[in-house]
């Protein structure tokens, strides 16, 4: 194998080697603006479903709120004791 012939063969895997580098650069560039533009659908979605909200006409009585908080926190304890997480409900703003 001559000099020419060895180089020849190094640029030419170079070469495959760049355009392989150069494809997959592609790939992950419009594999971001895929997940861009199904970002920018699902918020359109979830504004159109914040714009349809329930009405809620009476709250339940404090009774049924402290057996099911009651309930939810046993069924917490007896299944998930293994994780150190707590288990809290936030209160809401304006009630």
């Amino acid at each position: 194998m001559k000099l020419v012939e060895a180089l020849l063969i190094t640029l030419l895997g170079m070469g495959a080697v760049f355009f392989g580098l150069l494809l997959t650069s592609l790939a992950i560039h419009l594999f971001g603006l895929l997940l861009m533009r199904r970002k920018e659908k699902g918020t359109s979605l979830k504004k159109s479903l914040n714009a349809v909200k329930p009405e809620i006409k009476e709250l339940p009585p404090v009774e049924i709120v402290a057996a099911i908080l009651t309930t939810l926190e046993l069924e917490k304890k007896i299944n998930l004791s293994y994780r150190t997480s707590r288990f809290t409900f936030k209160p809401q703003k304006g009630r």
